[in-house]
Order: C-alpha cells, then sequence, then structure tokens
C-alpha cells in the first residue's frame, strides 16, 4: 500500500472538469494469486494513535460522486468510462493496483484495516514480504 498514493492523471482531469474537492489518494496492491474467488477493494480504514478511524473508499465511487449530471454526453461519457475502469476486481491468480481516495493521510497511525469484499468482513492489512 502506498500511504499517501501518487494522484491519478485522469481523475485529476476529471476533478478539474467537475471542479471536484481535492482529495488524498493511497494505492492498494491486492495480491490475489493464492486466491479462489474475485476481490475488490471496497473500502480502507486508518485508525490513528488517539482512535479515530478514517475512511478511504474506492476512486471509482469519488469519480461517481463528481460526475456532473448536466455535462454534455461526451463528458459525461468520461466520468462513467473513468468509474467502470476503476471499478474493477482482481481474479484468482492477478496482483493488481486499486486507487482509494479520503482524508489526508496522517504521519503515525496504529492500524489499517481493508474491506476488500464489500462493506462486510474486514481484515487487517498485511506488509508486503
Amino acid at each position: 500500500m502506498a500511504v499517501p498514493g501518487q494522484p491519478d492523471p485522469e481523475v485529476e482531469k476529471l476533478r478539474a472538469l467537475a471542479n471536484g474537492p481535492a482529495t488524498t489518494y493511497l494505492t492498494v496492491k491486492v495480491d490475489n494469486r493464492t486466491g479462489t474467488g474475485n476481490v475488490n477493494m471496497y473500502r480502507v480504514s486508518i485508525f490513528t494513535p488517539e482512535g479515530k478511524e478514517l475512511k478511504y473508499t474506492n476512486v471509482s465511487d469519488y469519480i461517481d460522486d463528481m460526475r456532473p449530471s448536466d455535462a454534455p454526453a461526451e463528458v459525461y461519457n468520461q466520468f462513467i468510462e473513468a468509474s467502470n475502469k476503476h471499478a474493477e476486481i482482481a481474479s484468482p491468480k492477478e496482483v493488481k493496483d486499486f486507487i482509494l481516495v479520503g482524508p489526508p493521510v496522517p504521519e503515525t497511525f496504529t492500524g489499517i484495516t481493508v474491506y476488500p469484499t464489500g462493506i462486510s468482513n474486514p481484515v487487517e492489512a498485511k506488509p508486503a514480504s
């Protein structure tokens, strides 16, 4: 996990078009090479030493929230295509990077929980070996 991650140029272009709010990016690498089912990256929670939970969601939700409903079809479709691109999954045997967005990342934190298949079944993040 890159904490914080690099801004995604495509998403930043859309943010500028929509005059969307600034955000912090996280890049989460999902290694599903030994998995038997599909994995997405719904959410990541980072916990501060004070016990505060900071939530980061898949960038596809951020793109959908910024999408202007009154935009010309060409612009509207750019948002749809980008959102669909980032709403993908990591299939069994695949390693995939996911982009998440949320508040600024604190300098110190006590834990990271990931929600790889939706809001249920959170798991503690493990460092790459």
